[in-house]
């Protein structure tokens, strides 16, 4: 093996063409002149490597030949000196080189990195873009309209969000559409209801003053009952009305029934005071009564009991219809407030339809329940939410 061979790992990696390594013992003695670039026997007699027995280890800088050189040393566990003796020069040169390939490695780094900074920028501004025409065209009246959602990141959350808001802003649309033709329908059923009252009153005023001119009073109290049922059924066109009206409403519905059969219907009814001037949707519990005398007393010819309670807890309107009549099936419960067909078709479309008119006025805040067994009666229950500047004790 070549000197150069055995002492490469000792050299500079950059290979300095005016370098040269040697190897001496203790007394100075050469014992590897790795570059041959120097003959001489004992490097204690070169002024310019004195030095090196100073220390350990350790660098100086000097001048050989008139040019100034770096010499490196250092010790080994058997006393001897390894020494790499460097241009100065070329040493600078060699420095300046791996500055300027580090230049060049950061510039192409800071170049990439702005390249994928811009990459990943114009991708996010696209589709921070994308989503924006969306919710343009969202605002337009495109209900319904989605965005594709792209990887997992904050845009993404974005877009997730988008397309949450738009399905649903759909749906509430929808719901709100389907409330107002409902809406629509119902105040078309109250005008063809309310076509030239005045007409009707004056005729039933007519047919009372013929009935008392026969002598025939228990017509004309069962005139003044239909006239007072529909006085208030139209109300003037308004909606909603004191409980005080609904509850005369009802008395003067019951009066006709009474005519019609008389003695079969007991009514009982229980009225807080303060609960008279509290309001309520009109007709509100006349369907509720009707369904009650139309099927609650078929077994027993229309013989029966009807309690009607009203109180006020919590500003809700407590009204409570019971009756002792056949009952109903768990079935037939839970159509009469799920099944607008089922009802329609068989028995209870007033109860849907009172159900139906107070949750769109009053939505979460009112609610209906229905207790009954077969062969013990029907307990019908309406809590009414009432604002507290609205509720006075009746006078």
């Amino acid at each position: 093996m070549t000197n150069r061979a055995l002492f490469d790992q000792l050299s500079n990696p950059l290979e300095f063409k005016k370098g040269w390594i040697v190897i001496a013992d203790a007394q100075g003695r050469v014992l590897t002149n790795v570059t041959d670039s120097v003959k001489v026997d004992n490097i204690k007699a070169l002024p310019y490597l004195q030095d090196v027995y100073a220390a350990g280890q350790g660098w100086y800088s000097t001048k050989i030949n008139g040019k100034q050189s770096m010499v490196v040393y250092q010790t080994n566990r058997l006393g001897w000196k390894i020494i790499t003796v460097v241009s100065q020069q070329e040493l600078w040169q060699k420095l300046q080189l791996i500055k300027n390939g580090a230049i060049a490695v950061s510039v192409l780094f800071v170049v990439l990195t702005i390249a994928v900074l811009s990459s990943f920028g114009l991708r996010i501004k696209n589709r921070l873009n994308s989503l924006v025409r969306s919710m343009r065209r969202v605002r337009d009246g495109d209900l319904g309209l989605t965005v594709k959602v792209y990887d997992k990141d904050e845009v993404a959350d974005l877009e997730e969000e988008f397309n949450t808001m738009s399905l649903r802003l759909k749906q509430s649309l929808g719901e709100i559409a389907e409330a107002r033709s409902a809406a629509e329908t119902e105040k078309l059923k109250l005008l063809q209801a309310q076509i030239n009252p005045h007409f009707l009153y004056n005729t039933l005023a007519l047919v009372k003053s013929m009935a008392i001119d026969v002598g025939s009073a228990e017509i004309g109290r069962t005139i003044d009952a239909l006239a007072k049922f529909f006085r208030l059924a139209l109300n003037r066109g308004g909606d909603i009305l004191p409980f005080r009206e609904e509850l005369e409403h009802v008395r003067a519905y019951l009066d006709i029934h009474e005519s019609r059969f008389p003695g079969r219907l007991t009514t009982i009814f229980e009225i807080e005071e303060e609960t008279l001037s509290c309001e309520i949707i009109k007709i509100t519990l006349q369907p509720i009564i009707e369904n009650a005398l139309l099927h609650a007393f078929i077994r027993t010819g229309g013989r029966g009991t009807l309690h009607i309670r009203a109180r006020l807890q919590d500003d809700m309107l407590c009204i409570t219809i019971t009756d002792n009549g056949s009952g109903m099936i768990p079935e037939q419960v839970k159509d009469l407030l799920e099944k607008a067909e089922g009802a329609k078709h068989r028995m209870g479309f007033g109860i849907y339809n009172v159900n139906e008119r107070l949750q769109r006025q009053y939505r979460n805040a009112y609610r209906m329940t229905i207790q009954s067994k077969p062969d013990e009666g029907t307990s019908i229950g309406l809590f009414i939410p009432q604002q507290v500047s609205q509720i006075a004790v009746a006078i």
